[in-house]
């Protein structure tokens, strides 16, 4: 392959950290489904993952994110349910939030949600259209 300026320097002075790379440092995968994140963890890159967060000007970490939901400092153990995901708060140091629990709804519960609302109402078949009919 072909060997990069940043391939020569990381082998004199070690890994160097940009926006290419794909590990974050503030995000372990454990499973297909959870997540131990990090307070400082961008809201940004949440979202970019599908997480329900919403973006704002109040903050931007999912420490702040949290403390935003919550209105007040939660404690260790606390846990958040937004869409289907679960958000625990795992540790603290002192007020700051440092390391949260994130786990994704099961996939058949996703799809139940997703399929419920995807689907058109079939007209004579329980719709709640009030419209039906009225041609």
């Amino acid at each position: 392959g072909i060997i990069t300026i940043e391939d020569i320097v990381e082998e004199i002075v070690g890994e160097i950290e940009d926006e290419f790379d794909p590990d974050n440092k503030y995000l372990t995968r454990l499973s297909r489904r959870e997540w131990l994140v990090d307070g400082r963890f961008s809201c940004d890159d949440a979202i970019e993952l599908g997480w329900p967060l919403e973006e704002s000007d109040d903050y931007e970490t999912i420490a702040g994110w949290i403390l935003e939901l919550c209105d007040s400092v939660p404690d260790i153990g606390e846990v958040f349910e937004v869409a289907g995901y679960k958000f625990k708060v795992q540790s603290m140091r002192g007020q700051r939030i440092s390391l949260i629990r994130v786990i994704a709804p099961a996939e058949t519960d996703k799809k139940d949600s997703e399929s419920s609302a995807d689907k058109p109402a079939t007209p004579g078949a329980g719709s709640a259209d009030p419209h039906d009919g009225d041609e």
